[in-house]
């Protein structure tokens, strides 16, 4: 039995709001390929995940002493002849390649639970093609923290690893500068993790800041240390520890550990406001003294 055109339109007006119901709730989403190659490949599909999403995702490096998993890199990269014996020795790393699952519409990871599947996803290839040791991602007051849960020994022997920045640190609440706050923190990260940690790129600031910590897990401080610099709204204590920064504990075979901090990139924070478009002041007449009637813009 065929429908009349009023069916047709009831019908229509019933199901299409339906329809526009289960896109919204279940999202439309597509496939997208990301490709690195480098000595950090996890490193660098974070950092493509971060440009996609605007949200901070902190990262510590595994460390790396098995000398399979490194790469002599002195001829490529040395500007003129090193001292005799020096050598540069860095992650060997590689190509990494996954698919991730994106806004259709926006081509973006839109929301922290997009971010976490991605993560998984990414994490779960790294440990796919073989690449040395392991990682786990916390997710904690609208940040994530990926960090290292398995590493190799000289031997090259895959044991368990406990994160650097897991280590319970403690210092005096009091204001302090910047860069006090920042060296206090990274003096008491080497003390409790017995790894001496080394400043990074973009890790100092000016200004001053007040804050304490009392047995908390220094990945923790270190984000509530970020927070505040870049957006003051932010409160050191508070739920929403994104301020637009996230850090990167990078470990060298001969240097060690360093901590960089860097911005997010499409991070909202950073987002300038448009500016208001100029208006001409209006006339008005004089109503008294000299020249009165006359037209003066206000």
């Amino acid at each position: 039995m065929r429908r009349s055109k009023t069916q047709w339109r009831r019908t229509m007006e019933v199901a299409l709001p339906l329809l526009l119901l289960n896109c919204i709730a279940f999202g439309q989403t597509k496939e997208i390929e990301i490709t690195v190659n480098d000595p950090r490949p996890l490193a660098a599909a974070i950092d493509k995940l971060e440009e996609l999403s605007g949200i901070p995702i902190n990262y510590e490096d595994m460390p790396v002493y098995y000398e399979a998993d490194q790469k002599d890199v002195t001829d490529t990269v040395a500007r003129r002849p090193p001292p005799a014996g020096y050598r540069i020795i860095v992650a060997r790393g590689g190509q990494l390649t996954v698919p991730i699952l994106v806004d259709a519409t926006t081509g973006k990871l839109n929301d922290s639970e997009a971010v976490k599947e991605a993560l998984f996803t990414v994490i779960s290839a790294y440990s796919a093609n073989n690449f040395p040791g392991g990682f786990d991602v916390e997710f904690y007051n609208g940040v994530f923290f990926v960090k290292p849960v398995r590493y190799r020994d000289e031997a090259g022997a895959t044991l368990t690893k406990r994160a650097v920045l897991s280590a319970p640190i403690t210092f005096p609440e009091e204001k302090r500068t910047i860069s006090q706050t920042l060296r206090l923190i990274l003096d008491q990260i080497s003390k409790a993790s017995r790894a001496e940690i080394r400043r990074g790129t973009g890790s100092d600031g000016m200004g001053e800041l007040t804050m304490g910590a009392q047995s908390e897990p220094a990945n923790h401080v270190v984000a509530r240390f970020l927070a505040p610099r870049s957006a003051p709204s932010v409160a050191s204590n508070g739920t929403n520890w994104d301020g637009g920064l996230s850090y990167r504990l990078l470990f060298e075979p001969k240097l060690g550990y360093a901590l960089n901090v860097h911005r997010v990139p499409n991070s909202p924070r950073w987002a300038v406001p448009p500016s208001k478009p100029y208006t001409p002041p209006t006339p008005r007449p004089r109503t008294e003294g000299p020249g009165a009637g006359a037209i003066e813009a206000r």
